[in-house]
């Protein structure tokens, strides 16, 4: 998808399929968008030889990545304010996990907010 295709996904109406909390759709239906609810849970049953599509061993892959934890080391290699590393961050600018916008900076009004990403902000703004 070229990036011209990109920026016009987000013109569009949301059409939606909630699979999870209800707040989610309740939030995209107050903004006006279409939202299908499927009632959906994990299928109960032993979960010890769980793989994935490709046929990876989800066991052993969470083993190897604790496992990669645990061995590592970290330090500091540098320190300094995120305005100064970040671009285009600047002074009463706060970033957030809604998409991006045209200007590629995904700024937002209030309004245009959901309710979980409003409660972000607002505890971002009181911290």
């Amino acid at each position: 998808m070229g990036e011209g295709n990109i920026r016009t996904l987000f013109d569009q109406p949301i059409l939606a399929v909630n699979v999870g909390l209800t707040a989610f759709a309740e939030n995209l239906r107050a903004q006006g968008a279409d939202v299908e609810d499927v009632d959906w849970r994990p299928p109960l049953g032993d979960y010890a030889e769980l793989t994935t599509v490709g046929g990876v061993d989800v066991d052993a892959a969470n083993a190897e990545v604790l496992r990669r934890l645990n061995a590592g080391h970290p330090r500091l290699v540098g320190l300094g304010l995120a305005r100064d590393t970040v671009p285009g961050l600047r002074d009463k600018l706060l970033l957030h996990a809604g998409p991006p916008t045209q200007s590629g900076l995904g700024l937002v009004t209030w309004d245009r907010m959901c309710g979980p990403l409003r409660g972000a902000v607002i505890g971002a703004i009181l911290y």
